[in-house]
């Protein structure tokens, strides 16, 4: 086979950005004049300096002259709740939206007027990313608290100035990391906290924050709190491991409301969230957002189903015009809680969000006749009228770059996920991105029939994406009664048409999964234990018949330790789901990630700082080496390496601090970018994707010295088959090459491709007839790199397969 020119690769580097690069590399580096010996298996090429914390984009690309920055891809309106407030006698709306600290993209309060949505002023709020809630105090100031440098912020509409009010807990910050808020009186406000489950009260009287203590010193969390002015009496939701509801009146009587008895179910669950406290009753939340109502004079449970969903958002209003009637939201509609028969219904009037804040008024409009409710929602502001059964919303139009989660194969281009919303089309060769999806925490991707399948953050949840329609993904499945959570992990093998993924449990667990799921049968197989032992399923690859995995000693947030000491790499049979070999790469590493095909046709895989391969045909670990330099800490580790092959053949990755690459025939290890570097991948022409912050970047993986690269190697089957009673050609192409690859089919009917295969990776394509029966015929099989196939160029290789006819008739 004749040698393929390498295509030219894009540049986007400034001269000015070259020049930084050797200034900073000088200004930085405390290396005496003497040369230290590599390691070995380390490079001798020089590293580049160490990032500061937090590195600007011009920074990471002085780090390397083949890099180039992607942009910031996904953004999102992503906000936690907000809240209502005045200014000048007019009605306000106030929410803090995600973005990145230390950006120029931080965390920003947008406030905006109730009744239009129209956006007053935004306030960047410097060091931070998010917020965890928002509240109004008594005295009309608006208190939030930060999740990512746990501090209390208030926000003065009198002064239209947001001060932040430092550390929650000063002596050890991440003990105060606040997620929740109740206003009380004189404008103190309580704060509930992970990880130690404590109760704070800030007072602005004295600007001191007290700590109170544990409520309940078995778990971890107090995620929802509610104040009840009448009675004064606190109403605090904790959990983590076991879910309760406290009550703690004004001489300190702590009363537990949540039972076996009153409340079946309830504390089974992780969590109990948003709680109101309005007409005599506490409204909340159980852990699969089922509605719950106490009494709040007898603590009596007025209201408890615990059968599955039954209420969103973060408010319930009462109805000033008919008081035992509450009003909440659900779904797409506004619904109903009728006290007097303690049921539910549904007003059948559609919302724009989940409810957050609301109050009722009697507009000066006959088109709004008697009480109209005017709130906040998750997308904006809402009006509802009860007597006329309608709603008019708008959305509030603000987004902010945010975090990118990960990034995603898709079939016909990358996509960045963003944390904790968000799916955006990303084109790596000129930067652009497409409109963010505003759906989805998205932590694994892989493709199937020209759809994208996407393990979702939540219950462990897999859905399905078609690009081509743009439609909100639809749920596959959910892992929600196994109590599983973040699916990090996840492939497809088109042979027998199966997905496979692992899982990180549920908040308070421990016990991962490997799910089996069969698209021809619907049927999905959970295995737990069976795999291993209190650990989650954190990496999984599917090849050649066989299952591998890798698992971490991380288990949910609020768990207590497993005892598990060592991560575990397992070979399993597809079929049943035994497990064939159960290894432990490194005795004593914490997780086994980045599992991925290599060029070598050995499975290559990360245990914390140490690269090993394993050889399937002789079922041995063959290769060790602590390459990496780069360990876990103390603070729980899920995702951490990601591998893939370069356009060169050789092995490039990230573990959180690095791009580095791997000669993938002497093993050299060479560190190309030294701070950042998360959630590698490789795009279409082999080049290398990965993110820092809400940043993407590419690394050109230089080409060739001679300018060339060898042909595509690949193997392949035909046949004709029925398919819903049409005659089709059908092929099934296996990737042998080093690099991603795309084919297309041609045949005397018509022609298809492929989407992207990846190395190891098998692609069936089928092209349509529309007849019932074909003669005998041949197929032409043109291979090209990346998904160049989907345009006109010249194959790469070829092959021509012959198939038998087949009749589909009867």
């Amino acid at each position: 086979m004749s040698a393929v020119p390498v295509r030219p690769r894009a540049r986007w580097l400034a001269a000015s950005l070259l020049a930084g690069a050797m200034a900073l590399a000088g200004a930085t580096a405390t290396q005496s004049g003497a040369v230290a010996e590599p390691a070995p298996g380390t490079s001798a090429e020089a590293e580049p300096p160490r990032l500061p914390s937090n590195p600007t984009p011009e920074e990471i690309l002085a780090q390397n002259p083949n890099l180039s920055d992607l942009g910031t891809p996904v953004t999102s309106r992503i906000i936690t709740n907000m809240v209502l407030g005045e200014e000048d006698g007019v009605s306000m709306t106030y929410g803090v939206y995600r973005g990145q600290g230390d950006t120029e993209s931080p965390a920003t309060l947008v406030v905006a007027e109730t009744l239009t949505g129209e956006i007053v002023r935004t306030i960047k709020l410097a060091e931070t990313d998010h917020v965890t809630e928002i509240r109004r105090a008594t005295d009309g100031r608006i208190y939030f608290v930060t999740g990512s440098d746990y501090t209390l912020w208030v926000y003065d509409p009198e002064t239209t100035e947001a001060t932040n009010l430092g550390h929650i807990n000063p002596g050890s910050p991440s003990d105060g990391y606040g997620w929740t808020l109740a206003a009380a009186e004189d404008g103190r406000m309580y704060i509930g906290s992970y990880p130690e489950g404590l109760l704070y009260l800030y007072d602005p009287a004295t600007g001191a924050i007290e700590n109170l203590g544990q409520v309940d010193p078995t778990q971890k969390y107090i995620r929802a709190l509610a104040y009840d002015l009448e009675r004064g009496n606190l109403y605090v939701g904790v959990g983590g491991s076991r879910a309760q509801i406290y009550k703690i009146e004004p001489d300190g009587t702590k009363t537990a409301l949540l039972s076996e008895e009153a409340t079946p179910g309830a504390m089974d669950h992780s969590f109990v969230s948003t709680f109101t406290v309005t007409g005599g009753k506490l409204f909340a939340r159980g852990g699969l957002s089922e509605l719950l109502v106490i009494d709040v004079e007898t603590d009596e449970v007025e209201y408890w189903k615990g059968d599955g969903k039954e209420a969103f958002g973060y408010q319930v209003t009462q109805r000033p015009d008919a008081p035992e009637k509450f009003i909440f939201t659900f779904r797409e509609s506004f619904w109903e809680y009728d006290a007097a028969t303690a049921t539910t219904r549904s007003l059948g009037v559609p919302h724009n969000g989940y409810l957050n804040d609301g109050y009722w008024t009697q507009l000066d409009d006959p088109e709004w006749p008697g009480w109209t409710l005017v709130a906040a929602t998750q997308q904006g502001v809402v009006k509802f009228n009860p007597e006329r059964g309608i709603s008019e919303g708008a959305d509030i139009d603000y987004r902010n770059p945010i975090l990118v989660q990960k990034l995603l194969d898709g079939p016909d281009s990358m996509y960045a996920s963003g944390y904790m919303v968000g799916l955006a089309p990303l084109d790596t060769v000129t930067g652009e991105a497409g409109e963010t999806v505003q759906a989805g925490q998205f932590e694994s991707s892989a493709v199937r029939e020209g759809k994208m399948l996407l393990g979702t953050y939540g219950h462990g949840r897999l859905l399905e994406y078609d690009p081509a329609t743009g439609a909100t993904p639809r749920e596959v499945f959910t892992l929600q009664a196994e109590n599983q959570d973040r699916p990090f992990g996840l492939d497809y093998d088109p042979v027998t048409d199966t997905a496979w993924m692992g899982t990180v449990p549920y908040y308070g667990h421990n016990q991962g999964a490997l799910t089996r799921y069969d698209f021809a049968s619907g049927e999905k197989t959970v295995w737990t234990d069976e795999i291993v032992t209190e650990q989650s399923v954190i990496s999984v690859l599917h090849h050649d018949g066989l299952v591998y995995v890798g698992t971490t000693l991380d288990g949910g947030l609020g768990a207590e330790p497993s005892g598990q000491t060592e991560a575990h790499f397992i070979v399993v049979d597809p079929a049943t789901g035994a497990k064939i070999h159960d290894f432990v790469p490194v005795p004593g590493d914490e997780g086994v990630t980045g599992l991925m095909v290599g060029p070598d046709d050995l499975i290559w895989g990360v245990s914390e700082d140490t690269v090993f391969k394993y050889d399937p045909a002789t079922e041995e670990i063959v290769y060790s080496e602590a390459l990496l330099g780069t360990r876990y800490g103390t603070s729980t580790v899920w995702a951490w390496a990601y591998l893939g092959i370069g356009s060169d053949g050789n092995v490039y990755g990230t573990n959180r601090s690095q791009l580095f690459r791997i000669d993938a025939e002497t093993m050299e290890y060479t560190k190309l970018v030294n701070g950042v570097g998360n959630y590698l991948n490789i795009d279409a022409a082999g080049d290398v994707v990965f993110s820092s912050g809400v940043h993407v970047y590419k690394y050109d993986v230089p080409a060739a010295d001679d300018g060339t690269e060898a042909a595509i190697e690949f193997t392949a089957t035909a046949a004709a088959v029925c398919e819903d009673g049409v005659a089709t050609p059908r092929v099934s192409v296996t990737n042998e090459d080093h690099r991603p690859i795309s084919v297309r089919v041609r045949t005397d009917a018509g022609a298809a491709t492929s989407g992207l295969i990846r190395p190891g990776a098998t692609a069936e394509v089928g092209v349509a007839t529309g007849a019932a029966e074909i003669a005998d015929g041949t197929v032409r099989i043109e291979a090209l790199p990346g998904n160049a196939a989907q345009g006109d160029g010249p194959a790469h290789a070829v092959q021509e397969l012959d198939y038998a006819g087949v009749s589909c008739a009867g």
